[in-house]
């Protein structure tokens, strides 16, 4: 049940820094798959993201 709402605030949290939330989630997903280090996955969370441009 936690997990679920970890995905709903990070799907919400994207929504409103105005990052279209499913493709943005997919691309983490796959950095996540593929083995990327945390540090760069840390970069692509929704705030970052908005702090990027």
């Amino acid at each position: 049940m936690i997990a679920v709402s970890i995905i709903a605030l990070l799907i919400e949290t994207a929504t409103l820094t105005g990052i279209e939330p499913f493709s943005w989630l997919s691309e983490v997903v796959t950095r996540i798959v593929d083995g990327d280090p945390a540090a760069v996955i840390g970069q692509s969370f929704p705030l970052a993201c908005q702090n990027d441009g």
